[in-house]
């Protein structure tokens, strides 16, 4: 079985990117400032060499080539590969404001669902599991 692969270039403004590695705090943890500081140093260090920012995502092991995408967090051939999804929603924001939309897909395959019960008119099981699991933290 082949792993699939996709390299993607995320359009991130290099000035927001600079600002916020310049920030004495980015949030209100330490470890995860260093953390944050990483990434953002990764993401330069590609921009640099590339030109864009480039970040490659390999599926899951959990789930062979199924399921959700993950950016490779390792440096290939030189490039480095960091992605969005590794930053936290509030930095990922301002990163990708100009560009992108932020979508939760918390248990979005059970919403997907409920509307397609829905839509066949077929009386939907699942409304309390979803209200109890909204409910927890």
């Amino acid at each position: 079985m082949t792993t699939t692969t996709i390299e993607l270039i995320e359009d991130i403004d290099v000035k927001k990117v600079r600002y916020l590695k310049s920030l004495s705090s980015i949030t209100d943890d330490e470890d995860e400032d260093k953390r944050v500081k990483g990434y953002l140093t990764k993401y330069l260090t590609g921009h640099k060499k590339n030109r864009c920012f480039k970040s490659t995502y390999l599926p899951g092991k959990e789930y062979g080539n199924y399921g959700g995408l993950y950016p490779n967090i390792k440096y290939n051939n030189g490039n480095a590969c960091t992605g969005l999804t590794m930053l936290p929603k509030q930095v990922r924001s301002y990163l990708a404001s100009d560009t992108y939309i932020d979508v939760d897909m918390k248990r979005a395959h059970w919403y997907l669902l409920k509307h397609v019960l829905s839509v066949h008119g077929i009386p939907s099981p699942i409304d309390g599991v979803l209200n109890d699991r909204n409910n927890q933290k």
